[in-house]
Parts: structure tokens; C-alpha cells; sequence
């Protein structure tokens, strides 16, 4: 059973749109909020402490209920401590935990520690693979031959 949803930062919620500068993802930010009233949400990026500052001060901050940042922890994606770090501040284990990130190095670190992991192309791509992966994971029955 799910459990928790770890976020990326930038490329994710924060990313360039239909050309623009970047900017927050309102589509992102609405699925994040639905997310925070279910499930145990995380912010994890290669950031330093002026990302956490600009999340108060935007008001994102309290979408979440870990932030993890890089240079605040000494770690970095894709190493495998950050994620580890990540999962015990939440307090869940890998299988009940979904990774979000538009970096195929990190998803594939995340995965390969069992971490169910999505890589982030667009907005309607992660709901129907975020759908799709809390179905299955909800009747394990469906994903059998």
C-alpha cells in the first residue's frame, strides 16, 4: 500500500511551460495538494536552503511534510543515501513509496531500491502513471496473468 509521494523540484513543479520562463506548475501544484490530504508528502531536490526559503515564502512549504535538499543533508541525487535519508524522515519503506522526478538517472536509482518511481514528462502523463501504479498497487490480483 502506498503510503507516501516524493517530489522533485525542478522539472517538476517548477519547470518551463509552453515555452515561458519558469515558473510554478498550477496543474503540478493542484495534483500535490490532492496528494498531501492522502499521502505523506516529500519534496526531495539538489537544492540549497534558499529553495526552502522561497517555498515560505511562495506558501508551498506546507505541502509537505519532509523537505529534503542536498546541500542541507551533504548527500545528492542519484546517490542512494539521499533516497534512504528520505525514507526514514518519512518513516516508510521503499515499497510503499512513489518517486517523482524528470531525471532518468534518479528514477532508475530510485527504482533499483524498490522505490516505485515515475519519470516526469508532463502533468497528464504522471496522473494516468500515478493512476495506474495506485491501482495496481491497490489489487495486486490485476497485475497477474
Amino acid at each position: 500500500m502506498t503510503r507516501a509521494v516524493i517530489f522533485d523540484f525542478f522539472g517538476v513543479l517548477y519547470r518551463n511551460i509552453a515555452g515561458a520562463e519558469k515558473q510554478i506548475d498550477q496543474d503540478m501544484l493542484r495534483f500535490i495538494q490532492k496528494c498531501h490530504g492522502t499521502y505523506k508528502t516529500a519534496l526531495l531536490s539538489n537544492a540549497d536552503s534558499s529553495l526552502r526559503i522561497k517555498l515560505e515564502e511562495l506558501g508551498l512549504s506546507s505541502l509537505f511534510d519532509k523537505i529534503i535538499l542536498s546541500k542541507e543533508v551533504g548527500v545528492q541525487k542519484p546517490d542512494p543515501k539521499i533516497f534512504q535519508l528520505t525514507l526514514d524522515l518519512l518513516y516508510t519503506k521503499p515499497e510503499e513509496t512513489i518517486f517523482i522526478d524528470d531525471s532518468a538517472q534518479n528514477v532508475a536509482t530510485a527504482n533499483s531500491l524498490g522505490i516505485k518511481s515515475i519519470r516526469f514528462v508532463s502533468a497528464p502523463q504522471l496522473k494516468n502513471d500515478l493512476e495506474r501504479l495506485l491501482i495496481d498497487n491497490a489489487n495486486p490480483a490485476s497485475t497477474s496473468p
